[in-house]
């Protein structure tokens, strides 16, 4: 096995972007920090440390443990108790993929554990991260970086890459509250109008070309939602405004950021930050106190190190 501690860092992640409903996710720059320390001599996995929002985790681990337990199991091995270190900056029930990074972080230090290396193909591990969550966009875009679209096939999950300009200036904002994602799911209509089925896939290409081109005019058009958007927007004390604000801001979309409550936009980056102002003021009104970042796309795959090969980087 590769030298204790192991260590990766995990980007959030956004997901659905308008019609992209449980298929597109976007990794961001907020980032959760693991450090898996070595076997526990207490018979239970446990936390050595906890900072951030990680402050909020379970005792347990929860998916963080459960990920890392299926990698272990997936590589013929019996999972073992381990101590942990972890710090996140990922809000909880915002939509920003806290969940997501997790499952990630917990599947690449498996793997990487169980194998004895660190060099660890996140490929690999789409279909556990998928199977996890019940939906593939948070734990894909925290495992490969950058705009991830997912579909199922016989033989597990596959993903396709997509570019994303440099040119697009993107913002998150989320109010006090959370929002639940059974609750969010649970918004959802049973089945929805033949039209609304239709539209969604042509929606879905124009927002593709409009993010690799930054072509607000394709980004406007691909935007529209007639699956979940309409249902959960309205559960979302401030949202509405905040879309307005946005827009007259100068934002080039809004959309609900995964179940909610955060909501992201894409803009010209010489307009994001006023954008970002904007929606935090908005939903300050509704739901104080509320946040706002201005944030980058983070557009390479995670990498496991130990901490010897961290500290010759830094050299």
């Amino acid at each position: 096995m590769p030298p204790l501690p192991l260590h990766v860092r995990v980007p959030a992640s956004t997901s659905n972007l308008g019609p992209g409903f449980d298929c597109v996710g976007l990794a961001l720059a907020l980032f959760l920090d693991v450090t898996l320390v070595g076997e526990s001599a207490t018979g239970a996995s446990h936390f050595e440390t906890r900072k951030g929002t990680a402050l909020e985790w379970p005792a347990d681990g929860g998916c963080l443990v459960d990920a890392f337990e299926r990698a272990m199991r997936d590589a013929g091995q019996d999972p073992q108790p381990m101590v942990w270190r972890v710090d996140s900056e990922i809000p909880i029930g915002f939509g920003l993929g806290s969940t997501g990074a997790a499952t990630a972080a917990g599947l690449l230090l498996g793997h990487a554990f169980a194998h004895g290396t660190t060099d660890v193909d996140p490929h690999l591990l789409i279909t556990a991260g998928a199977e996890i969550e019940g939906h593939p966009d948070n734990s894909t875009a925290s495992l490969l970086g950058g705009c991830t679209l997912a579909i199922e096939g016989q033989d597990g999950w596959h993903v396709l890459q997509h570019p994303v300009s440099q040119d697009i200036g993107l913002a998150v904002a989320w109010p006090a509250t959370p929002f639940d994602t059974r609750s969010s799911r649970g918004a959802l209509p049973k089945s929805v109008p033949f039209k609304d089925a239709v539209d969604q896939p042509r929606r879905l290409a124009f927002l593709l070309a409009g993010l690799a081109n930054a072509d607000p005019n394709l980004l406007r058009l691909g935007a529209t939602e007639r699956l979940h958007q309409p249902y959960r927007l309205p559960l979302i004390p401030g949202a509405g405004q905040v879309f307005a604000a946005a827009a007259t801001a100068g934002a080039w979309i809004t959309t609900i950021s995964g179940a909610g409550s955060g909501v992201v936009a894409l803009a010209s980056r010489d307009r994001i930050e006023h954008v970002a102002s904007a929606m935090q003021d908005a939903y300050h009104t509704a739901d104080p106190p509320a946040t706002a970042r201005v944030l980058d796309i983070v557009r390479d795959a995670p990498r496991v190190t130990t901490i010897d090969e961290e500290s010759t980087a830094d050299r």
